[in-house]
């Protein structure tokens, strides 16, 4: 027996059983039958599938004579959505389907990523002069700043303080990045450092021995890098000191070079100098400092009013910043003035004799011969004649 089945012509790709009639009988074969019809086969497209976080892509369906387009998105059907393209922003899967008859075919399917857009970390108030390092979550770009003459930024994104004011820095991401075609951008402030000062009424020169004051003006709350918090320290050392202001977030710092003034200062004075010598002017530099002691008038040394023996003169000149400079030197007067004895003479110095001085015996001196001295430890007494181990000076 022949069988001709006729398909039906809205008939879907599909499995179905054959069941024919045949008189009272009822034949049921059991070989299954696939029935394939030619469809209308269609494709989305899009340009990028990964998106920018918060930007739009449109979706679009290559074959454009489909009768009833429905578009889904991770399985749910987008409610009045029957055209050939959609705009999409959310990540997710995209699939479109064409009905005709009672049959429907799919697309294939587009996955569609999304990629934040990054963000620069908050950029905390500047102090003039400072500068910060600035972060876009390790992304590649590069900075600028909008006012340059406010700051300047490297290519690290080190941001360095110019002058006083507010701009914005501005990051372009790396082409490479789904988020290329944005800018990002972030304020910032640079704020005045407080004005301080260090006031020394010496210019910071220190006299030798003594102290000089430093006095902090321009800021209330203050440190020392002595560590003191008052307004007014005394230093007696050379070195450099510094001052800050903790009134503010940007409080102003500055510094002092305390030198030693040592005020040097020399004058000419000759180690010895007979007691009938003539006055002798004394010189010194710098000039116009005090010449003192024994036999000084004015700047005038004279041997005979300092009398004899050892004699000390001081020079002492105080300079600008009232430092006194002082130097000593002693001088030694001598007599010139000699006396002869005899062989059994004796001689009794009353005076103060120095090693200049000298006592000549014009004979032999014996054991018998005595020599009295009033001497002191500097004292030297000369005998010019021979004398022998019996001989005794006192």
């Amino acid at each position: 027996m022949k069988v001709k089945l006729a398909i039906p012509a809205n008939l879907c790709q599909d499995t179905f059983h054959v069941q024919i009639a045949y008189g009272q009988a009822q034949l049921q074969l059991k070989e299954a039958f696939i029935v394939t019809k030619n469809k209308d086969q269609f494709i989305v497209t899009a340009d990028k599938t990964t998106l920018c976080q918060g930007d739009k892509q449109t979706l679009k369906i290559t074959n454009s004579h489909l009768a009833a387009v429905s578009w889904y998105f991770n399985g749910k059907e987008l409610i009045g959505q029957h055209s050939d393209s959609i705009q999409v922003s959310e990540r997710g899967q995209y699939i479109a389907t064409n009905k005709y008859s009672s049959c429907i075919d799919s697309s294939n399917i587009i996955e569609i990523q999304t990629v934040a857009l990054p963000s620069i970390s908050p950029i905390s108030p500047l102090c003039l002069g400072s500068n910060s390092v600035l972060n876009v979550q390790n992304e590649l770009g590069k900075w600028k700043v909008k006012n340059p003459s406010i700051a300047s930024i490297s290519s690290g994104g080190v941001l360095t303080s110019l002058a006083i004011g507010s701009s914005y820095v501005v990051f372009s991401l790396d082409s490479l990045h789904a988020c290329s075609d944005k800018e990002i951008s972030a304020p910032f402030t640079i704020l005045k450092n407080t004005e301080i000062q260090i006031v020394s009424d010496r210019e910071g020169l220190l006299c030798p021995g003594k102290s000089i004051e430093l006095r902090a003006e321009g800021a209330k709350k203050i440190q020392w890098s002595t560590g003191d918090t008052t307004s007014v320290i005394q230093v007696a050392q050379e070195g450099v000191y510094s001052v800050k202001s903790l009134d503010s977030l940007c409080g102003g710092s500055t510094s002092i070079s305390v030198r030693l003034d040592t005020n040097k200062i020399a004058f000419t004075l000759p180690n010895s100098i007979a007691l009938q010598g003539a006055s002798l002017p004394l010189t010194a530099k710098p000039s116009g400092g005090l010449f003192e002691g024994a036999g000084i008038e004015g700047d005038i040394f004279t041997p005979a009013k300092a009398g004899l023996g050892i004699k000390k003169i001081r020079y002492t000149l105080s300079n600008t910043n009232l430092c006194v400079g002082e130097q000593t030197k002693v001088v030694l007067i001598y007599d010139t003035l000699g006396k002869i004895c005899s062989k059994y003479d004796t001689i009794t110095v009353t005076n103060q004799i120095n090693k200049y001085d000298t006592i000549t015996v014009t004979n032999n001196v014996t054991k018998y011969d005595t020599v009295l001295v009033n001497k002191t430890v500097f004292d030297t007494v000369t005998v010019t004649n021979t004398i022998n181990k019996y001989d005794t000076i006192t």
